[in-house]
């Protein structure tokens, strides 16, 4: 590329006009400059063309690479939801379709079949948006409509955090193998990377010590995300007759440690067995609720939870109360019918 006679360098595009193939040429003081005018150019012209979804795919590209499987997996999930917005150009994508489809999620979520928390549809949203900011970095769009929308007021703040006791009393009546984990996250409120990490070894005199963490991201052993994530939970009478191994054995897993593909079909097996749906993290709320229910002080549920903030164990707690309040007086009104 040569400099011209007028001082200025020109760049030039065979671009397509109706059928038909034509030059543009694009001119600048410095050949950065003129190549800026052309990006600027195409990346224009190809906005006036991009769907929500080539968008979606392009952001994939970028996105997936970065995060881990599972984590890709689950916002791609989240931008499922928003599919039938795919044909829609991505500039014509108004706040209203898409508080159309998060009012959709609210009533129901395609994955449990329930009413959408308040969390997980700002996490729905969260993955549009995602995707409006990476077209906005490209200069495919000037534009996030996610910025006007609004999570519905009355959609709940909590989803259901617990089992039923008729449900977790079913998985604490198994002994077989692949009930150890489960019932372990019931009994003693393990995060699936603290189960993961756990050995023979760490259990001694009553006490399961949790000082490490299985970080699926990066495949590596770390510390837990806080100094109260370090901590000595009392191993229940129940569970103790379960836990044979060796202390360089895995709890979970044996000589080998279990991979997130053996979390994933232990569930899928586990649920297929009980006849319900669960997640790993609803067996620690659900230990949360067997505390609240034995009586055990909030300061010793921060504890044995490993809550680095003692206000996260109380707003569980209260919401818990606030639950048995309501059903008292839900109670009552049936017995004085």
């Amino acid at each position: 590329m040569k400099k011209r006679a007028d001082g200025l360098y020109k760049i030039t595009e065979t671009i397509e006009v109706n059928g038909k193939k034509t030059r543009k040429y694009f001119y600048g003081k410095t050949i950065q400059e003129a190549k800026r005018k052309r990006d600027d150019f195409l990346r224009s012209r190809d906005s006036v063309l991009i769907t929500f979804g080539d968008a979606v795919d392009l952001f994939e590209t970028i996105e997936k690479p970065r995060i881990s499987p599972s984590a890709w997996k689950t916002k791609k999930e989240r931008l499922k939801a928003f599919n039938k917005l795919n044909s829609v150009k991505l500039d014509s994508v108004t706040p209203q379709m898409i508080a159309l489809e998060i009012n959709k999620l609210a009533i129901k979520n395609p994955k449990t079949g329930k009413p959408s928390a308040k969390r997980t549809l700002t996490r729905y949203l969260s993955a549009v948006s995602n995707v409006f900011e990476y077209a906005i970095s490209e200069r495919l769009t000037e534009y996030n409509p996610t910025k006007y929308v609004r999570i519905p007021s009355n959609a709940p703040q909590i989803e259901r955090d617990a089992l039923l006791p008729e449900e977790y009393r079913l998985i604490l009546s198994h002994t077989e193998k692949d009930y150890l984990a489960p019932i372990i996250m019931i009994l003693c409120g393990l995060r699936r990377g603290e189960l993961t990490a756990l050995t023979y070894g760490d259990i001694n005199n009553g006490q399961m010590t949790i000082n490490k963490s299985f970080d699926f991201k990066t495949g590596t052993i770390k510390l837990p995300k806080s100094k109260a994530g370090i901590r000595q939970i009392p191993v229940p009478d129940k569970l103790k007759p379960l836990l044979k191994g060796k202390p360089n054995e895995y709890v979970i897993g044996g000589a080998k440690m279990f991979t997130e593909a053996n979390w994933l079909s232990l569930r899928k097996r586990l649920i297929k067995e009980l006849g319900f749906e669960f997640t790993w993290h609803q067996l620690r709320h659900t230990y949360a609720t067997i505390l609240y229910d034995s009586g055990v002080d909030v300061l010793s549920a921060q504890k044995f939870m490993g809550h680095s903030d003692v206000k996260v164990t109380l707003g569980i707690y209260t919401s818990l109360s606030e639950k048995r309040q309501e059903k008292s007086i839900e109670n009552l009104n049936k017995f004085l019918a």
